[in-house]
């Protein structure tokens, strides 16, 4: 995920120095058309990790959130190696791109699930319990990820890639559990 994170990083890089300078003092709000174009170049950018579909509603997702959560300027402002280049990449990791993880999320419980099926045999519909599985881990990052990476980044205010911390918090492992027993026992038989 660390490259996914980077390749995200890149394309904004990319992006917020093909704008032209703000008219504005402060605050420019990201258009639809530089969201559009930052969608374009994310779809663009060759990722091995994900499938096509689960990067189209990553990549549509971190577009959505960038209008409704950065500023051109804060764009700029996070490719900058100074303080204030960070707390700019560190807004856009929580704000951006830790809520649209779901979609990756989704993915690598559903496909780790599946893989270990021999772990657990006794299941008639394994699918449906490897589906639940993901869907409610994929539903607890879009709502808790972003405090779990806030949290984290108060220990380590240089992460790039907050799959890593998110996964391995007490919380994230604590609700993986419940999910896993809760649905095992909805798919038991």
């Amino acid at each position: 995920m660390k490259c996914l994170t980077i390749g995200f990083v890149l394309t904004l890089a990319l992006l917020v120095f093909a704008i032209p300078a703000p008219t504005r003092a402060e605050g420019t709000a990201v258009t639809k058309e530089l969201a559009d174009t930052y969608y374009q170049n994310c779809m663009g950018k060759p990722n091995p990790i994900l499938s096509d579909k689960t990067k189209d509603m990553l990549c549509t997702c971190t577009a959505a959130r960038m209008m409704k959560s950065l500023t051109v300027e804060e764009m700029r402002t996070m490719t900058q190696n100074d303080e204030a280049g960070r707390l700019a990449l560190n807004k856009m990791l929580i704000e951006v791109y830790t809520p649209c993880m779901e979609f990756p999320i989704r993915d690598l419980v559903y496909d780790n699930c599946v893989k270990n099926k021999s772990n657990v045999p006794n299941f008639k519909n394994f699918e449906g319990l490897c589906g639940c599985m993901a869907s409610e881990t994929a539903e607890y990052v879009a709502e808790e990820g972003p405090q779990t990476i806030r949290n984290a980044l108060k220990d380590n205010p240089f992460i790039t890639d907050p799959m890593g911390p998110l996964m391995s918090s007490p919380e994230f492992q604590k609700a993986s559990q419940d999910f896993t027993m809760s649905c095992m026992m909805k798919y038991r038989q």
